[in-house]
């Protein structure tokens, strides 16, 4: 939450809601309470911004799969828009790996 922006943003089309500041981004139902456990994360770019594929683990098949690409809009050293796209798909066209091994 200290890398975000007092006036950070944080939306995840194609739901309508959005967020605006750093402390209802931080109250609102995208941030886990907890530490997020089960997750990966691999770097890219989309549109010249930095991007993360976000990989959620499968116990099932013990195995990490796609599960959404966050892009990053900075302002200096502070992130000033996430929008996060919880589309799988993603993962493939900007050419990371479709699963991941724990």
């Amino acid at each position: 939450m200290a890398l975000l922006a007092e006036d950070a943003v944080f939306s995840m089309p194609p739901y309508p809601a959005w967020y605006q500041g750093r402390a209802r981004i931080a109250d609102s139902w995208l941030m886990p309470q907890d530490s997020p456990t089960g997750l990966r994360f691999l770097s890219t770019r989309a549109n010249g911004q930095l991007a993360l594929g976000v990989y959620k683990l499968d116990t099932a098949r013990n195995v990490y799969l796609p599960n959404c690409l966050e892009v990053f809009g900075l302002r200096g050293e502070l992130i000033s828009e996430v929008t996060s796209f919880r589309d799988p798909e993603l993962i493939r066209v900007f050419g990371l790996p479709e699963k991941l091994r724990p």
